[in-house]
């Protein structure tokens, strides 16, 4: 039996699991201050509160102020709390409170608008702001690529012309020489907050910044905006792809999306299962046939691109079924096993009857960034799996 085959032959909205509704009395702040965490799915005026000091830390887009713990809620104290170094776990204890109250922001450094807050939480009426590293939109910029340039040559000034000299035979022209590619130097193991070392001055003087070798709070955030403009998982963590592009490289072209992170990762930027799932019409059925698909709502306009490229391709013909997309169920059926990334509606299932796909079908799908379930034994099945 396939690995996360689906024992429907269609979804329909029936199949998502509703989002709780139950939600409880959250604990006092000065209860939680004690351990007794708020988290998702409560209500009352310590989330109201909570949600307050969030939009000052600088949370975005801006949460409102309603009281009701829910997914961008649980977003926004997960985002800060990734920022603030903290255990990113979406509880709000001491540690989150205390940070919140020391006026740490979710983009990772004391903004213009709480400096006064934090400065009249911690009483200290002196307080200047930390250094910060210069912004990058002061640096130059080659608009060709998009990387600023190490300098910016001198106007030369106009030559005069010289006498024309006597007619000679034409000089057969040198060949030119190959373009030289970008070196790169060995990243022998990933950067991240707490970093130091040589590869973290390289990784500053590539990002604009102050080199003093040290990755922190502000090395992290000018690693999380690369990262954003160049199309990249902006998780503040340099590993290969970062640092390659960093320095002038691109990934070679059709290379296989990587393997999802898991659970945290998943919810990160999709939420918890059930979340945000819309019903909607794409040529995914037999042969391109337009069926109703339920997924989560962010995949929308990626699938409508990726089987739009299919059916310029004449691939869609190689799609004998389509089994189904959202739907809450473990793997394998085991309630004990992990849940499937069907349940978030990130992942679909074609041809469950002969459990083949088509190479050329299975190569565009993996371009627009869904993972192979035959590199696991489960050829049907393709989950996404890039940018978060």
């Amino acid at each position: 039996m396939p690995v996360d085959a689906i024992g429907s032959t269609s979804s329909s909205s029936s199949n998502v699991r509703p989002v709780a509704s139950n939600y409880r009395p959250a604990p006092t702040i000065e209860a939680a201050r004690q351990g007794n965490y708020i988290q998702r799915g409560q209500e009352g005026a310590s989330v109201r509160d909570l949600q307050r000091q969030l939009n000052a830390s600088g949370a975005q887009p801006p949460l409102a102020e309603d009281g009701d713990f829910g997914s961008k809620t649980d977003t926004a104290v997960r985002q800060f709390q990734a920022s603030a170094g903290l255990k990113v776990d979406g509880l709000v204890g001491p540690k989150t409170l205390q940070a919140l109250q020391n006026g740490n922001s979710v983009e990772g450094e004391v903004t213009r608008r709480n400096r006064t807050t934090a400065t009249a939480a911690t009483g200290n009426t002196a307080a200047t702001a930390a250094p910060v590293d210069p912004p990058r939109s002061t640096r130059p910029v080659n608009t060709t690529r998009g990387i600023a340039p190490e300098s910016t040559p001198a106007t030369e000034p106009a030559a005069t012309p010289a006498a024309t000299p006597a007619a000679t035979p034409a000089a057969t022209p040198a060949a030119t020489p190959a373009a030289t590619p970008p070196v790169v130097p060995p990243l022998a193991e990933p950067l991240r907050r707490g970093s130091t070392g040589d590869p973290v001055v390289e990784l500053q003087k590539k990002l604009g910044i102050e080199g003093d070798g040290k990755f922190g709070k502000n090395t992290e955030t000018a690693v999380k905006k690369f990262q954003g403009e160049h199309g990249l998982d902006a998780d503040g963590v340099v590993g290969s792809k970062t640092w390659n592009a960093l320095h002038g490289v691109e990934e070679p072209a059709g290379t296989a999306p990587a393997r999802p992170a898991g659970r945290k990762a998943i919810e990160r930027t999709f939420g918890q299962p059930g979340d945000d799932q819309v019903t909607t019409k794409l040529p995914i059925g037999p042969g391109g046939k337009e069926v109703s698909v339920t997924l989560h709502e962010k995949l929308v306009p990626k699938m409508r691109e990726m089987l739009e490229e299919a059916k310029q391709k004449d691939l869609l013909k190689h799609i004998e079924s389509f089994d189904g997309m959202s739907v809450y169920k473990h793997k394998n059926g085991d309630p004990n096993a992990d849940l499937s990334t069907h349940s978030w509606g990130i992942a679909f299932d074609i041809n469950a009857a002969t459990n083949k796909v088509n190479p050329e079908l299975r190569a565009l799908f993996e371009k627009h960034g869904f993972y192979w379930g035959g590199n696991f034994g489960d050829d049907m099945h393709f989950q996404y799996a890039t940018k978060y």
